[in-house]
């Protein structure tokens, strides 16, 4: 048990990771995941395992406790009192199209190099989404401090425009640079730009991605609704780029 006077409680001293477990127990992009926690372990300045050996306790651990043909969440936990801890738990993937608002409470600081990794300083992430909800919305597009578009409270954006062109927000605008999003710029030949809610108007389609959803159509931003578009073909390429 964490002790009250933690550093992790007092301050979110810590990082972690979010990992998806394919139905065949293969993990997804391990080693990117593995190399963003050790960034955010020297940020923190927190120390980490050896990563060869840890890869191989890992894969043993999903081994014995994933269930065939059955999907997982493999979580990793990095803090001060316990060192590196993981766990597993069912994922279930929903076909449901996402609608989402525009965060006008919580904003991306562009200039912070917590949006490089993933930290326990969350809240503002968490409490977006929350008030997302609460209107009726799955989640919230989160702008920086110069209104320009980010990302959502868990997941990046990439924007079909009435061109066929897909954009997606630069790391400029304090996005975090996901693992599928690194993926999804090279198989989309995304390009990557400052964005604004303005731009909506010429954009037809919108997908959210992160190493869970892998990408999900956004049917509806405030009060504009969204084209579908087959993410098949997006969910096929990042298996066959895992292997």
């Amino acid at each position: 048990m964490i002790p009250i006077e933690s550093k992790t409680l007092r301050f979110g001293l810590g990082c972690f990771e979010t990992l998806k477990v394919y139905d065949n127990q293969e993990i997804a992009f391990f080693d990117e995941h593995f190399e963003r926690l050790i960034y955010g372990s020297q940020v923190c300045g927190l120390a980490m395992p050896n990563k060869a050996k840890i890869k191989a306790e890992i894969l043993e651990f999903v081994k014995k406790n994933s269930l065939q043909k059955q999907e997982a969440i493999l979580r990793l936990i990095l803090t001060s009192e316990a060192g590196l801890k993981y766990f597993l738990e069912p994922y279930k993937q929903t076909n449901i199209k996402l609608k989402l608002n525009i965060s006008s409470q919580w904003f991306r600081q562009t200039n912070s190099v917590l949006n490089n990794f993933k930290s326990f300083n969350y809240l503002s992430n968490y409490l977006a989404q929350q008030q997302a909800q609460k209107d009726g919305f799955d989640d919230s597009i989160i702008l920086n401090e110069k209104e320009e578009i980010a990302e959502t409270s868990n997941a990046n954006l990439f924007f079909l425009n009435q061109e066929n062109i897909w954009l997606t927000p630069s790391l400029q605008s304090g996005c975090l640079n996901g693992i599928i999003r690194q993926q999804l710029i090279v198989f989309l030949g995304a390009k990557e730009q400052i964005l604004y809610i303005k731009d909506l108007k010429n954009i037809k389609t919108i997908i959210a991605t992160n190493s869970l959803i892998e990408a999900k159509n956004i049917k509806q931003v405030n009060e504009q609704f969204f084209q579908e578009v087959d993410t098949k073909p997006i969910k096929s390429f990042l298996r066959k780029t895992n292997l």
